[in-house]
């Protein structure tokens, strides 16, 4: 399901657990990791990015102007966070929202559809 995309993971802290990562991995991804969000603008710019996944719970970066770079470069993307606030789900939409603990198949359903199992 993931075989030769690259995913874009923007989180601050561990958002992915090195497990989730190697899961990533063995299932064909090219896992490219941003700790900020010039950072993951950066990559954006520089790499081939396939999907995102990106950090709600960042310290004073805002993650939005990534989402909406992504939106215009209608790369699929996904928030992990905990909480969805209803401002986030009114212009936002359109995505899947999940929490940190959504299962692998989950993330590569929000990001690619349907798709088979891993």
């Amino acid at each position: 399901m993931f075989k030769g995309r690259t995913v874009l993971i923007v989180e601050e802290g561990h958002l992915l657990d090195d497990d989730t990562r190697l899961l990533l991995e063995t299932g064909g991804a090219i896992v490219i990791a941003a700790a900020s969000v010039p950072s993951g603008l950066t990559l954006l710019t520089n790499e081939n990015i396939d999907a995102a996944i990106l950090d709600l719970q960042f310290d004073g970066d805002a993650v939005f102007p990534l989402a909406e770079r992504l939106l215009f470069l209608e790369i699929p993307f996904i928030f992990a966070t905990a909480y969805v606030s209803p401002e986030l789900s009114g212009v936002y939409g359109g995505f899947h929202l999940c929490a940190r603990t959504t299962e692998l198949q989950q993330i590569a359903e929000a990001l690619f559809g349907t798709v088979a199992s891993i």
